[in-house]
């Protein structure tokens, strides 16, 4: 699947592509903010970088893990390690685990492609 930096489409721009693993339950409590209520997420793994995306923000490190919602995944997919905030440091977190390693995105922002 593409992963985009927004709904996918001008103006937005793919920042790379990985293969989905499901579509994640919200975990922790309810949330006030209606736009957070409204995040749907997937989780992802074997992340490819766009070329030119290396240094875009992974947003879903502010956005998604630290929401009520889904700040449980957050041990479970990143453990010890502090949580990536670009793109090219989701990427490098491989390098740290022998484990295969699952992230969150936006299920709005993501396109499926064959």
């Amino acid at each position: 699947m593409e992963l985009w930096s927004g709904l996918p489409g001008a103006p937005e721009r793919v920042l790379g592509t990985a293969l989905l693993s499901r579509v994640v339950p919200r975990l922790g409590g309810g949330d006030d903010d209606p736009v957070t209520h409204a995040a749907v997420a997937v989780e992802a793994f074997d992340l490819v970088i766009a070329d030119g995306a290396t240094h875009a923000d992974y947003e879903a490190c502010d956005l998604l893990y630290n929401t009520e919602a889904y700040i449980p995944y957050r041990n479970e997919h990143f453990g010890d390690y502090r949580l990536p905030s670009s793109m090219i440091q989701l990427h490098d977190m491989r390098t740290l685990s022998s484990l295969t390693v699952r992230f969150l995105w936006f299920a709005s922002f993501i396109k499926v492609i064959s």
